[in-house]
């Protein structure tokens, strides 16, 4: 399998650079990063921009991905010892198909009514987005950014054309700097969003593939163990 991350800053680089050459000693690892020099064992896609754009960990997943021809799994550097990367690592998964999107999770937004959604600023912003594309519905399930593995077809090259067209709208929705007010709360007391927004911008970028996804209406499930070790 092959693997794609993102790792920006000299501080995460130091941090996470050893774990992630030790995986590519025997996965093809590709990272996008402002400083190759700490991936030695990776294929480096230099990152060239000013700000730090959550959403570019899309556009490199797919360019990775059309690239090869082949599968490809992005994987936040944070999340190399999360139970589902470890799954994925060791072959210990239910295979997949040539056409799902799998990920770690999945959030059913669609479950809930719109007055109840839109009490999260973070979904009523997603909802001002699905408006602006014109995708002809207001609610969508999310897909969980953190570990996503897509396949390689001819949807995977519209959803890559598609993503680059609303990317500027989706940083603009979720800027840089904003301060989210509204529930959910995380540690700090204030809106989750915060700790993203302090970093950079495109963050919720898994809510921009999750629209694209519904609206070209291809398939998106849950990684599932395989367990083939029997205790």
């Amino acid at each position: 399998m092959i693997f794609s991350t993102l790792c920006i800053g000299e501080e995460w680089c130091k941090r996470y650079s050893n774990e992630i050459n030790n995986l590519g000693i025997k996965h093809k690892i590709f990272v996008t990063t402002d400083y190759p020099k700490y991936f030695s064992n990776c294929v480096t896609i230099k990152y060239t921009r000013d700000i730090f754009s959550y959403y570019e960990k899309l556009n490199s997943l797919f360019k990775v991905c059309v690239d090869n021809k082949r599968r490809v799994t992005h994987f936040d550097v944070n999340k190399v010892n999360h139970e589902t990367f470890q799954l994925l690592l060791n072959n210990d998964y239910q295979p997949f198909d040539k056409y799902t999107i799998y990920c770690t999770q999945i959030f059913f937004n669609e479950s809930y009514p719109l007055s109840v959604a839109h009490r999260n600023p973070a979904l009523e912003t997603m909802s001002q987005g699905m408006k602006q594309i014109d995708c002809g519905f207001d609610r969508c399930n999310y897909i969980d950014e953190k570990i996503i593995s897509i396949p390689y077809n001819d949807n995977t090259l519209t959803l890559k054309k598609s993503l680059k067209l609303i990317q500027q709208m989706w940083e603009n929705l979720y800027p840089k700097g904003k301060v989210w007010t509204g529930i959910p709360h995380d540690s700090t007391g204030t809106h989750e969003s915060n700790k993203w927004s302090k970093q950079g911008c495109g963050y919720g970028e898994g809510g921009a593939l999750s629209i694209l996804v519904k609206k070209l209406n291809i398939k998106k499930e849950i990684i599932k163990p395989y367990y083939k070790t029997i205790i």
